[in-house]
Protein backbone atom coordinates (compact mmCIF):
# COMPACT_ATOMS: atom_id res chain seq x y z
CA UNK A 1 0.00 0.00 0.00
CA UNK A 2 1.24 3.48 -0.76
CA UNK A 3 1.52 6.38 1.62
CA UNK A 4 -1.03 8.45 -0.28
CA UNK A 5 -4.46 9.19 1.10
CA UNK A 6 -7.68 9.54 -0.87
CA UNK A 7 -6.85 13.14 -1.80
CA UNK A 8 -3.55 12.00 -3.35
CA UNK A 9 -1.38 14.14 -1.09
CA UNK A 10 0.27 11.72 1.25
CA UNK A 11 -0.28 10.53 4.74
CA UNK A 12 -1.40 7.12 5.85
CA UNK A 13 -3.33 5.24 3.20
CA UNK A 14 -6.82 4.37 4.32
CA UNK A 15 -9.68 2.35 2.94
CA UNK A 16 -12.47 4.59 1.77
CA UNK A 17 -16.05 3.63 2.40
CA UNK A 18 -18.72 3.52 -0.28
CA UNK A 19 -19.24 6.99 -1.76
CA UNK A 20 -23.04 6.87 -1.97
CA UNK A 21 -26.14 5.12 -0.78
CA UNK A 22 -29.28 4.34 -2.71
CA UNK A 23 -32.59 5.74 -1.62
CA UNK A 24 -35.62 4.39 -3.42
CA UNK A 25 -38.03 7.30 -3.76
CA UNK A 26 -41.18 5.12 -4.11
CA UNK A 27 -40.36 3.31 -0.86
CA UNK A 28 -39.67 6.53 1.02
CA UNK A 29 -42.70 8.35 -0.37
CA UNK A 30 -44.97 5.37 0.34
CA UNK A 31 -43.96 5.40 4.00
CA UNK A 32 -46.83 7.05 5.88
CA UNK A 33 -44.60 8.33 8.66
CA UNK A 34 -42.44 10.14 6.10
CA UNK A 35 -45.53 11.49 4.33
CA UNK A 36 -46.81 12.91 7.63
CA UNK A 37 -43.55 14.85 8.23
CA UNK A 38 -43.31 18.60 7.83
CA UNK A 39 -40.63 19.95 5.50
CA UNK A 40 -38.39 20.85 8.46
CA UNK A 41 -38.60 17.27 9.76
CA UNK A 42 -37.77 15.83 6.33
CA UNK A 43 -34.85 18.22 5.96
CA UNK A 44 -33.48 17.34 9.39
CA UNK A 45 -33.83 13.61 8.70
CA UNK A 46 -32.08 13.86 5.34
CA UNK A 47 -29.26 15.97 6.80
CA UNK A 48 -28.76 13.43 9.59
CA UNK A 49 -28.78 10.55 7.07
CA UNK A 50 -26.10 12.26 4.98
CA UNK A 51 -23.96 12.94 8.05
CA UNK A 52 -24.41 9.35 9.26
CA UNK A 53 -23.40 7.99 5.85
CA UNK A 54 -20.14 9.91 5.91
CA UNK A 55 -19.30 9.67 9.63
CA UNK A 56 -21.35 6.74 10.92
CA UNK A 57 -23.29 8.72 13.51
CA UNK A 58 -24.21 12.16 14.80
CA UNK A 59 -24.10 13.46 18.39
CA UNK A 60 -27.28 12.92 20.40
CA UNK A 61 -26.93 16.36 21.98
CA UNK A 62 -29.17 18.66 19.94
CA UNK A 63 -26.93 21.70 20.39
CA UNK A 64 -23.88 19.79 19.13
CA UNK A 65 -25.99 18.27 16.32
CA UNK A 66 -27.20 21.73 15.29
CA UNK A 67 -23.60 22.96 15.13
CA UNK A 68 -22.51 20.02 12.96
CA UNK A 69 -25.48 20.42 10.61
CA UNK A 70 -25.02 24.23 10.46
CA UNK A 71 -28.53 24.73 11.75
CA UNK A 72 -30.07 26.73 14.57
CA UNK A 73 -30.47 24.68 17.77
CA UNK A 74 -34.09 25.80 18.12
CA UNK A 75 -34.83 24.51 14.58
CA UNK A 76 -33.30 21.14 15.44
CA UNK A 77 -35.29 20.94 18.69
CA UNK A 78 -38.55 21.78 16.90
CA UNK A 79 -37.99 19.38 13.99
CA UNK A 80 -36.69 16.42 16.03
CA UNK A 81 -40.05 14.71 16.52
CA UNK A 82 -41.13 11.10 17.04
CA UNK A 83 -41.63 10.88 13.26
CA UNK A 84 -37.91 11.62 12.75
CA UNK A 85 -36.94 9.15 15.48
CA UNK A 86 -38.78 6.37 13.61
CA UNK A 87 -35.88 6.33 11.10
CA UNK A 88 -33.10 6.72 13.68
CA UNK A 89 -31.75 5.03 16.78
CA UNK A 90 -29.90 6.23 19.88
CA UNK A 91 -26.76 4.27 20.78
CA UNK A 92 -25.05 4.42 24.15
CA UNK A 93 -21.29 3.91 24.39
CA UNK A 94 -18.34 6.09 25.28
CA UNK A 95 -20.62 8.84 24.05
CA UNK A 96 -24.29 8.82 23.15
CA UNK A 97 -24.86 9.07 19.41
CA UNK A 98 -27.65 8.81 16.90
CA UNK A 99 -27.34 6.34 14.02
CA UNK A 100 -29.45 5.35 11.05
CA UNK A 101 -29.95 1.55 11.26
CA UNK A 102 -31.06 1.28 7.62
CA UNK A 103 -27.85 2.93 6.42
CA UNK A 104 -25.73 0.80 8.76
CA UNK A 105 -27.35 -2.33 7.32
CA UNK A 106 -26.88 -1.08 3.74
CA UNK A 107 -23.20 -0.22 4.38
CA UNK A 108 -22.60 -3.68 5.88
CA UNK A 109 -24.13 -5.26 2.76
CA UNK A 110 -21.89 -3.20 0.48
CA UNK A 111 -18.79 -4.02 2.53
CA UNK A 112 -19.65 -7.76 2.47
CA UNK A 113 -20.06 -7.60 -1.30
CA UNK A 114 -16.76 -5.74 -1.66
CA UNK A 115 -14.98 -8.34 0.49
CA UNK A 116 -16.55 -11.18 -1.49
CA UNK A 117 -15.46 -9.63 -4.80
CA UNK A 118 -11.95 -9.09 -3.45
CA UNK A 119 -11.74 -12.70 -2.28
CA UNK A 120 -13.04 -13.91 -5.65
CA UNK A 121 -10.53 -11.77 -7.52
CA UNK A 122 -7.67 -13.04 -5.37
CA UNK A 123 -8.84 -16.63 -5.86
CA UNK A 124 -9.06 -16.13 -9.63
CA UNK A 125 -5.59 -14.58 -9.79
CA UNK A 126 -4.16 -17.43 -7.71
CA UNK A 127 -5.69 -20.08 -9.94
CA UNK A 128 -4.32 -18.35 -13.02
CA UNK A 129 -0.85 -17.34 -11.85
CA UNK A 130 0.03 -19.37 -8.73
CA UNK A 131 2.11 -22.14 -10.35
CA UNK A 132 3.20 -20.22 -13.45
CA UNK A 133 6.44 -18.28 -13.84
CA UNK A 134 6.20 -14.53 -14.31
CA UNK A 135 5.90 -13.56 -17.94
CA UNK A 136 7.86 -10.33 -17.75
CA UNK A 137 8.55 -7.33 -15.61
CA UNK A 138 5.65 -4.89 -15.94
CA UNK A 139 7.88 -2.10 -14.62
CA UNK A 140 10.87 -2.81 -16.86
CA UNK A 141 11.86 -4.27 -20.18
CA UNK A 142 9.92 -7.27 -21.48
CA UNK A 143 11.76 -10.57 -21.46
CA UNK A 144 12.73 -12.22 -24.72
CA UNK A 145 13.28 -10.98 -28.25
CA UNK A 146 11.27 -10.82 -31.40
CA UNK A 147 11.47 -13.90 -33.52
CA UNK A 148 13.71 -13.70 -36.60
CA UNK A 149 10.79 -13.42 -39.02
CA UNK A 150 9.51 -10.33 -37.23
CA UNK A 151 12.96 -8.69 -37.22
CA UNK A 152 13.53 -8.76 -40.98
CA UNK A 153 14.08 -5.29 -42.23
CA UNK A 154 15.74 -2.31 -40.69
CA UNK A 155 13.99 0.52 -38.92
CA UNK A 156 15.03 3.92 -40.10
CA UNK A 157 13.33 7.20 -39.22
CA UNK A 158 10.34 5.32 -37.82
CA UNK A 159 9.71 3.29 -41.01
CA UNK A 160 10.55 -0.38 -41.43
CA UNK A 161 12.25 -1.25 -44.73
CA UNK A 162 12.67 -4.74 -46.12
CA UNK A 163 15.72 -5.71 -48.19
CA UNK A 164 13.68 -5.58 -51.43
CA UNK A 165 12.63 -1.99 -50.62
CA UNK A 166 16.24 -0.95 -50.01
CA UNK A 167 17.56 -1.90 -53.42
CA UNK A 168 14.66 -0.24 -55.18
CA UNK A 169 15.05 3.01 -53.23
CA UNK A 170 18.81 2.97 -52.51
CA UNK A 171 19.51 6.32 -54.19
CA UNK A 172 16.76 8.11 -52.29
CA UNK A 173 17.84 6.52 -48.99
CA UNK A 174 21.43 7.58 -49.50
CA UNK A 175 20.38 11.16 -50.25
CA UNK A 176 18.04 11.37 -47.25
CA UNK A 177 19.89 9.32 -44.63
CA UNK A 178 21.04 12.20 -42.49
CA UNK A 179 21.01 15.92 -41.99
CA UNK A 180 21.05 18.05 -45.13
CA UNK A 181 24.51 18.99 -46.44
CA UNK A 182 23.95 22.65 -45.56
CA UNK A 183 23.50 21.70 -41.88
CA UNK A 184 26.70 19.63 -41.74
CA UNK A 185 28.92 22.73 -41.82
Amino acid sequence: MSDVDASGIGGAAKKRGPPAFQMYAPDRLADRTFKAMRAAERGLLHSIELECWVNGSVPADHHELARILSMDAAEVEAAFTERVWRFLERREGTETVIVCPDLDEYRAKLEAKRASMSTGGRKGADSRWKDKPPNGDPNGDPKGRLRGEERKGEERKGVVFKESDKSEHREWLDDNAGPSPSLKE
